[in-house]
């Protein structure tokens, strides 16, 4: 019996939190600048950046919470594909709302950079995690020990 996760499976858990980590960190760059921006800019009506930001730092925060953790649980990995992917889909929908508007050049190209960038993050997430469940068994799991959740 092997006291410790073999090679493969801590080379998943690294991933798994590695793009919890990273997506985590992007979304929070992005939500407390779109705050910031909020406030700067004497919006009429902020509420729904506030609600929005809230929802999106939220969910940052349970991912990185998730991945410290514990990297190898199934839930982890479900949240890992899940806050990023909702993520990456608001930015489908507000990019391409963005991408149709009578703004600015500059500031459609800029929304377009971050909707890029934010849909490459979750998929790459979704990727380290189908990696993961490839891996292997998670921590525990074999010799008549059920995987730990």
């Amino acid at each position: 019996m092997r006291p410790f996760p073999s090679r493969g499976v801590r080379s998943a858990s690294r991933s798994v939190r590695l793009a919890a980590y990273v997506n985590a960190g992007w979304m929070t760059f992005v939500w407390v600048q779109r705050i910031r921006n909020a406030v700067a800019n004497d919006e009429p009506n902020p509420t729904g950046a506030y609600v929005m930001s809230g929802a999106m730092l939220a969910g940052a925060a349970v991912l990185v919470a998730a991945a410290t953790a514990s990297p190898e649980s199934t839930a982890t990995r479900a949240l890992t594909r899940l806050v990023p992917a909702a993520h990456g889909a608001l930015w489908v929908v507000r990019g391409t709302q963005i991408a149709m508007s009578d703004r600015s050049v500059p500031f459609i190209a800029v929304h377009e950079v971050l909707a890029v960038a934010s849909i490459g993050l979750a998929v790459w997430a979704w990727r380290s995690t189908s990696a993961a469940s490839a891996a292997g068994p998670e921590v525990g799991a074999g010799r008549g020990r059920a995987a730990t959740i």
